[in-house]
């Protein structure tokens, strides 16, 4: 919907040049903060139920936070967002990241939530060796494979 409606704002006000305002002031050359903040902005703003103080920026991070809900990579997020790398996303956003260490334990519960098929099977999955079933047991919470030390 926003490539569409970019696509045709181009083609209705083409870009003069590489270094063109895709927006501008309607007399031309760049739009003005303060004449966009309350022309634009702010009308629509109060038009959405939006409060006084939210700033375009806010966009940016409503966006961000949409990415990281719905399981973006790093690297997908970095250039969604224009970061140089994700280096540079990692040491800006890791705040945002704060619920991936709940995810992180759901993933490992939900790996072992049901009993393998076969015991051994499990091991070689997990240790990247046949280990014999007797030294296979299960957690009485059915969460974790324990192996029995003799």
């Amino acid at each position: 919907m926003a490539v569409d409606a970019m696509k045709a704002h181009l083609r209705d006000f083409p870009v003069d040049g590489p270094e063109g305002w895709i927006f501008t002031a309607p007399q031309g050359g760049p739009m003005i903060y303060t004449h966009f903040m309350d022309g634009s902005w702010r009308p629509a703003c109060a038009k959405a139920g939006i409060a006084k103080s939210t700033g375009p920026h806010a966009l940016r991070h409503h966006y961000a936070s949409l990415l990281i809900k719905h399981s973006e990579s790093v690297k997908t997020f970095s250039e969604r967002l224009g970061h140089t790398n994700a280096v540079m996303t990692l040491n800006i956003g890791t705040h945002v990241w704060l619920d991936s260490e709940e995810r992180t334990r759901a993933a490992v519960v939900k790996a072992y939530a049901g009993p393998p098929a076969d015991s051994s099977s499990a091991l070689r999955t997990l240790c990247g060796q046949r280990r014999p079933p007797d030294l296979l047991r299960r957690r009485s919470d059915g969460l974790s494979p324990n192996v029995i030390r003799r």
